[in-house]
């Protein structure tokens, strides 16, 4: 919103981007007691995965596009 977005606009992006950290949050939460012998080690697992996917369509235009196309320039 600070970026002068129109509510609506806003919310079409945030409302997923909310149920996608909820779920991972989740998610990790379900299988932590099996996969993590401490519960911050969960929380971190999560932390990591949401910024590794959160940085994937930035790594993408930086890097992905271009490439192998044909285009020279």
């Amino acid at each position: 919103l600070l970026g002068g977005l129109p509510l609506r606009r806003f919310a079409r992006g945030d409302a997923p981007a909310c149920l996608a950290w909820a779920a991972t949050y989740g998610l990790i939460g379900i299988l932590g007691g099996s996969l993590f012998s401490e519960p911050w080690k969960g929380v971190a697992a999560a932390v990591a995965l949401t910024v590794l996917i959160s940085s994937g369509p930035a790594v993408w235009r930086r890097f992905g596009d271009g490439r192998g196309t044909g285009r020279e320039g």
